[in-house]
Order: C-alpha cells, then sequence, then structure tokens
C-alpha cells in the first residue's frame, strides 16, 4: 500500500509578502516601546543637566542609570527588530550592505522574493 505523499499538504506555498508584513507589525509591536524609552532616557537625561540639584552626586547617579536603561532598552529594541524582520524565503536580515536595514523592502536584495506589493505605500 503506497502512502500519498503529505510533505505538499502540510506544507502549502508561503506567501512571502503576507508573512513578511506579519513579522513586520511584530518588529514594531514588540520593538516600539525599548525605542520609546531609549528616547525618553535621552530627554530625561538632557533635562537633567539643565536643571539645579542640591547633590551633585544625585544628579550623576541618575545620569548614569537614564545612560544604562537607555542602552539595554536600545539593545532590546535592535534585538526585535533583528529578530523579527527577515525573509521568510531565506531567512536573512534584508541589509543594504553598509546603508543598514530596510525595514520594507519590494524585495529581498538577498534571495529576491517579493516582501511587499509593489503599489503599497506602508
Amino acid at each position: 500500500m503506497n502512502k500519498p505523499d503529505k510533505s505538499r499538504a502540510d506544507n502549502p506555498p508561503l506567501d512571502t509578502v503576507a508573512e513578511f508584513q506579519r513579522r513586520r507589525k511584530l518588529a514594531t509591536r514588540y520593538g516600539a516601546p525599548p525605542l520609546i524609552v531609549t528616547v525618553l532616557c535621552v530627554i530625561s537625561t538632557i533635562v537633567l543637566f539643565n536643571i539645579e540639584f542640591s547633590s551633585p552626586i544625585l544628579r550623576v547617579n541618575l545620569v548614569i542609570a537614564l545612560i544604562l536603561i537607555g542602552i539595554v532598552s536600545w539593545a532590546l529594541h535592535l534585538h526585535f527588530e533583528g529578530k523579527y524582520i527577515r525573509c521568510p524565503n531565506c531567512d536573512r536580515m534584508p541589509s543594504l550592505g553598509t546603508r543598514g536595514i530596510d525595514v520594507d523592502p519590494v524585495v529581498c536584495p538577498n534571495c529576491g522574493a517579493r516582501l511587499r506589493e509593489y503599489d503599497s505605500f506602508l
């Protein structure tokens, strides 16, 4: 008795556009809060340098804490961006060489898979 080949039935063809857009939304959902915390830390550090404190040690401690929180939140943002913004076809980040990462490319620069509808302006 021959069993039918289930590999094709279990793994339908991947819609790379829908999958990449889903991953992009996840990257925004998880990566935006750490980015907001980073921006707030930078603004708070600037404000701390422009107000008077009775104790300069308190100011230094607050600035160091804000800088550390900002660095950790920026690293979390980069982690989520790198984890989710990947081509569904080749599982590589759509990098632009030395210019950085394209977060919404039309095609994957690595494998050529379509990642966005050509006429969409998201």
